[in-house]
Order: structure tokens, then sequence, then C-alpha cells
């Protein structure tokens, strides 16, 4: 089940504990076509709030934050190689907690549709 969050990550458990990373329909349509996805690769672990990645588009720049503490475990090549593509399915990153994530202010599916229509 994804979770996500007000900066319009989500993120969805796999089967090996670590977590996959991506953003939400709403951030990919308001981005609109991502042209070059920027990695940080020179660091592989983050603290909660970090920009993880960024993401240019024609019309704007995002941001890709660390909802916690994490290792970056792989990168989605696919995505990287044809940003053009990214939608907000696609997963970008898997990352695996470095400490304990039970404390996280995240919202379900029907909680994160809701406070879209709040923010308008």
């Amino acid at each position: 089940m994804r979770q996500y969050f007000k900066t319009h990550e989500w993120i969805e458990e796999n089967s090996n504990g670590a977590y996959y990373i991506g953003i939400s329909e709403y951030a990919a349509r308001r981005l609109g076509d991502v042209v070059f996805i920027e990695q940080m690769e020179d660091q592989s672990t983050f603290i909660a709030g970090d920009t993880l990645m960024i993401l240019e588009s024609v019309k704007a720049v995002g941001d890709v934050y660390a909802p916690f503490a994490c290792e970056v475990i792989s990168v989605n090549e696919k995505i990287i190689k044809m940003p053009e593509e990214l939608t907000g399915e696609d997963w970008l990153l898997e990352i695996k907690p470095i400490d304990s994530i039970s404390e996280l202010d995240s919202m379900n599916d029907t909680e994160y549709e809701a406070y879209l229509k709040k923010e308008g």
C-alpha cells in the first residue's frame, strides 16, 4: 500500500524491507514533460528532508525529498534514461530506512486525495 506525503512523494514497501519512492500523479501532471533527472550522486545516505533527486521539466523544477533517514539502494535506470516517460506510477529510487520509521507523517490514497482537494 502506498503512503503519500505533503511534498507529493509516495513510498511503497517492497518484499526485502526497503521502499520504492516516486512522485504522485498530481506532481507529475504539475511538472509536465520531465527532460532531465539529476541524482545526488555525491552521497548515498540522506536524512529526512534532504533532496534525493531534482526533476527538471520544460516548465518547472521539482525536488524529490527523503521522507526519512535512508540509504539509496538502487535507481530506476529506465526513468533516468527516458525521463519524459515519468508518471505518478513510476518509482525513482529504492531506499532503505536507516532508523525506525514508525512515526511517518504520511497519508493513504483517500487522505491524499482529500488533502489535494483542500489545498486547491
